[in-house]
C-alpha cells in the first residue's frame, strides 16, 4: 500500500469512501448544526426628534406633532430590513434638549404610539409627561413605562409594518418656548443575513 489516500473500490466498481462522504454531508446539512449560520443579532436604537417652537408670547399654549419612526431610517437595520426574523423592544424613553425660554415653563403632555397607517394613537398607548423644561433640559433620557401588552403592540407594528407613528402633544404654561423632545426605542433585532 502506498502513502496516497486510497478509496476502497467495492466489487461493483463504486468508490465507497466518496459516496460515504457525500451521505455524511447530506445528513449534516439537514441537522440543526447549520440553523444559526447566517443569523445576526444586534442591539440598536430607533430615535425620533420633535422640534417644538412656540415663538409667540402667551400665558399658555397647546402644541402637538406627529412623526413616523421607520426602521429604514436606522443605519443598523437598513441592510437587514427585508430579512428581520424578530424584534424585541428593551426600553422606550424620552429626553428634552435645546430648551430656550423662561426658567419656569412647564410642559404637561403625552407621548403616544399608533399604527403607521392610522391618524390617531392606539388605545392604551398614551403616556403622561410633565416637566419643568429648564430643569429637565439635557437630563438623561427618562423611561416611558409601557406594560407588556403595549410593548407587544409596538413591536408588532415595527416588525410587520416596519414603522409606527409617534405622537407628542401637550400644553406649555407660558411661551415663547423652544425645545426638542427625542423618543428612543431601544431594541434587539434578529435577522437572517443569508436570505
Amino acid at each position: 500500500m502506498n502513502a496516497n489516500l486510497e478509496l476502497y473500490q467495492s466489487p461493483r466498481g463504486r468508490w465507497t469512501g466518496l459516496s460515504s462522504l457525500m451521505v455524511i454531508m447530506v445528513t449534516l446539512s439537514g441537522c440543526d448544526l447549520f440553523d444559526d449560520v447566517g443569523i445576526v443579532n444586534f442591539s440598536t436604537t430607533l430615535e425620533k426628534t420633535f422640534d417644538i417652537n412656540e415663538p409667540v408670547a402667551s400665558n399658555g399654549r397647546d402644541y402637538e406633532s406627529v412623526v413616523t419612526a421607520a426602521l429604514q431610517d436606522n443605519l443598523d437595520v437598513q441592510p437587514y430590513l427585508d430579512k428581520i426574523k424578530s424584534i424585541a423592544i428593551t426600553s422606550v424613553s424620552y429626553q428634552i434638549t435645546d430648551y430656550e425660554g423662561a426658567s419656569n415653563v412647564v410642559s404637561t403632555g403625552t407621548v403616544a404610539f399608533g399604527e403607521a397607517s392610522g391618524n390617531t394613537p392606539a388605545s392604551g398607548q398614551t403616556y403622561a409627561v410633565e416637566e419643568n423644561l429648564s430643569q429637565a433640559n439635557g437630563d438623561d433620557p427618562r423611561p416611558l413605562n409601557l406594560n407588556a401588552a403595549q410593548v407587544e403592540e409596538l413591536t408588532t407594528w415595527l416588525r410587520e409594518q416596519r414603522q409606527a407613528k409617534v405622537y407628542l402633544s401637550g400644553r406649555l404654561s407660558a411661551t415663547p418656548a423652544r425645545f426638542k423632545v427625542t423618543v428612543f426605542i431601544e431594541m434587539n433585532v434578529e435577522a437572517n443575513a443569508l436570505q
